[in-house]
């Protein structure tokens, strides 16, 4: 799969309305307190017609966030992933949470931010 895990949908019962209702938007001023727990934040660099690419800025405010706790708290990009990356490449995705529990380096295509 490489694309956004959209299903096909009735866009007459899915409207901006529900979705509003579903999702309230976020406050970009918002961020969250540190927290103790040594963190690996994974941005999906591939954008493209289907907005699925995350703010490497935004991911960079959130590791120094938690590196006020945990200092090895870090933030890398995978240029060929988008979200849901865990749908696009599973195997990429198992071998991420694999190696970063055992505190091994990660695989090829990660670039640190």
């Amino acid at each position: 799969m490489d694309g956004a895990d959209i299903p096909r949908i009735d866009t007459n019962l899915c409207t901006l309305d529900l979705c509003r209702q579903i999702v309230s938007p976020e406050h970009p001023t918002q961020w969250p307190s540190p927290w103790p727990a040594r963190t690996l934040i994974v941005v999906a660099g591939k954008g493209g017609l289907v907005p699925t690419k995350d703010s490497p800025g935004d991911a960079v405010k959130l590791m120094t966030i938690g590196r006020e706790l945990n200092e090895e708290t870090i933030a890398y990009t995978h240029l060929k992933m988008r979200h849901p990356w865990n749908r696009q490449d599973q195997r990429l995705f198992a071998e991420t949470a694999a190696t970063w529990f055992e505190h091994k380096e990660l695989p090829e295509g990660f670039v640190k931010l």
